[in-house]
C-alpha cells in the first residue's frame, strides 16, 4: 500500500478487513442450508417473482444475490478467526471478539456501502487514532490466524501477536 494518502489508514483497514475476510473463506469450511434446500428457495423465489411481473433483470439479480445466502458474515467470519486463539491470548491482544468483530464490520460497511444522504451525515464509529490501533489488531490478528494453519503452536506465538496488537496502545 502506498502512505502518501491522507486515507491510508483507512485504506490499510479495509485491505486487513478483505485479507481476514478472503483467508477465513480460503481456509474454514461453513456449514449452514444445504445447497438442495437453498436451491428449492431460490427457485420458489424466482417463481413468486416472475408471476408479479417484476423486470426480468432484477429478478435475475435478486436470485443470483441468494445464491450467497447461507454465506457467513463478516462478523461471523472475525469471531470464527477469533475462536482459532485461546481467550487468554486474545485478552493480551486486547481482543474482545464481539466487539471488535461489529467495530470492523460496521466500519468497512460505513467504507464500502453506499447510502443516501441520511446514510452520508453518519460518521463511522472507529477513526483517527481508533482506527490505527484497530488496524493493529487486525494485523495481528491475520498474522496469528495464518501462522496457526501453517502449524505453528500459540504458545511460541502468542507473546509477539500481544506485543503486535498492544504495542501503539
Amino acid at each position: 500500500m502506498l502512505r502518501k494518502s491522507k486515507l491510508f489508514v483507512e485504506t490499510e483497514f479495509l485491505a486487513l478487513a478483505q485479507a481476514l475476510e478472503g483467508f477465513h473463506r480460503a481456509i474454514m469450511s461453513t456449514s449452514g442450508t444445504d445447497r438442495a434446500t437453498l436451491r428449492r428457495v431460490r427457485k420458489a423465489v424466482q417463481a413468486a417473482l416472475q408471476s408479479q411481473d417484476i423486470d426480468p433483470a432484477l429478478t435475475q439479480r435478486i436470485c443470483e444475490s441468494m445464491m450467497h445466502a447461507n454465506d457467513p458474515t463478516l462478523a461471523a467470519r472475525l469471531a470464527a478467526l477469533c475462536q482459532s486463539l485461546s481467550g487468554a491470548t486474545l485478552s493480551q491482544m486486547g481482543i474482545d471478539p464481539a466487539t471488535f468483530a461489529s467495530n470492523v464490520k460496521d466500519t468497512r460497511n460505513f467504507y464500502t456501502h453506499a447510502g443516501g444522504a441520511k446514510r452520508r451525515s453518519k460518521r463511522p464509529s472507529i477513526k483517527g487514532i481508533d482506527m490505527f490501533l484497530l488496524n493493529q489488531k487486525m494485523r495481528a490478528l491475520l498474522r496469528g490466524v495464518m501462522l496457526l494453519h501453517l502449524g505453528f503452536p500459540e504458545a511460541q506465538i502468542a507473546g509477539v501477536l500481544a506485543r503486535e496488537a498492544t504495542e501503539w496502545g
